[in-house]
């Protein structure tokens, strides 16, 4: 349950950072890196201690959220 819940925020998060890499008008490479560690990596490296005891069901639903955004 909370998983879904970090996955559901992470996405949301994620679909902000598309936007905001736009060609056209968007922000560059390193602010867009900023963004990413401080609204997307924050929220999964906070729960990283109990990651580690985890399902790996649990952890591959994640490891797609992680590697969207790069």
């Amino acid at each position: 349950m909370i998983n879904n819940n970090v996955t559901n925020i992470s996405i949301k998060s994620i679909n902000l950072l598309k936007i905001l890499a736009r060609t056209s008008w968007g922000a560059n490479h390193s602010s867009l890196l900023t963004i990413y560690r401080s609204v997307v990596r924050s929220k999964l490296d906070y729960g990283s201690v109990v990651y580690d005891s985890a399902r790996k069901s649990y952890l591959s639903k994640l490891e797609p959220v992680a590697n969207a955004a790069l």
